[in-house]
C-alpha cells in the first residue's frame, strides 16, 4: 500500500470529500498507448478538475488516488511474475529451488527502498514551499510506481520464454 499517512495529516480538512480515480480508464489507456507512461497522471488531473482544481491538497489527494490504482496493478503484476517463476522452476530442472522467486523478491524489495529514498528526496526539496510537499510525494509515488509496473510487465516475457 502506498504511504498515505503523510497525506492524511496534510489533508484532514478534505477528508469529507471522496477523491477517486477510475482504474479501468487507466487500464484502457495503457492498452492503446505505445508508451504507457503517457497515461500517468491523466486520472489524477481529471479528479482534480472534478473537485475544482488547483489547490495543492486536492491535487495531492487525486494524485495519491491514482498512485494507489497503479500500486494495485503493480501488485497484481508482481503476483503474476511470482506465479510464472514458480511455474518455470517446476518445469525446468536447471533452476536452483526458489532462485527465481528469491531474485524477484529481492529485486522488488530493493525497488521499494529506492522508491522511498527518491520520494523522500522529492519531499525534502518541496518542504520549503509548505503544502507542495504533499503534491511532491504523491507525484513521485505515482511516477515511480507506474514505471515499476511497466518494468514488471515487460519482465513477463523473460519468464515465459
Amino acid at each position: 500500500m502506498i504511504r498515505v499517512l503523510t497525506f492524511l495529516v496534510l489533508a484532514a480538512p478534505a477528508a469529507a470529500q471522496e477523491f477517486t480515480v477510475d482504474a479501468h480508464i487507466i487500464d484502457r489507456c495503457r492498452a492503446i498507448q505505445e508508451d504507457p507512461m503517457v497515461c500517468v497522471g491523466r486520472e489524477a488531473d481529471r479528479c482534480t478538475q472534478e473537485h475544482g482544481g488547483g489547490a495543492d491538497m486536492m491535487l495531492a489527494a487525486c494524485t495519491f488516488a491514482e498512485a494507489e490504482a497503479w500500486d494495485d496493478s503493480l501488485n497484481a503484476a508482481y503476483r503474476e511474475l511470482q506465479r510464472l517463476a514458480r511455474e518455470r522452476e517446476d518445469w525446468d530442472v536447471g533452476y536452483e529451488s526458489g532462485a527465481l522467486l528469491i531474485g524477484l523478491r529481492d529485486m522488488q524489495r530493493a525497488w521499494i527502498t529506492y522508491r522511498d529514498a527518491v520520494c523522500a528526496n522529492a519531499v525534502a526539496l518541496a518542504k520549503p514551499f509548505g503544502s507542495a510537499a504533499g503534491v511532491a510525494e504523491a507525484e513521485c509515488l505515482l511516477e515511480e510506481t507506474a514505471q515499476q509496473f511497466i518494468k514488471l510487465n515487460q519482465m513477463r516475457w523473460d519468464y515465459t520464454q
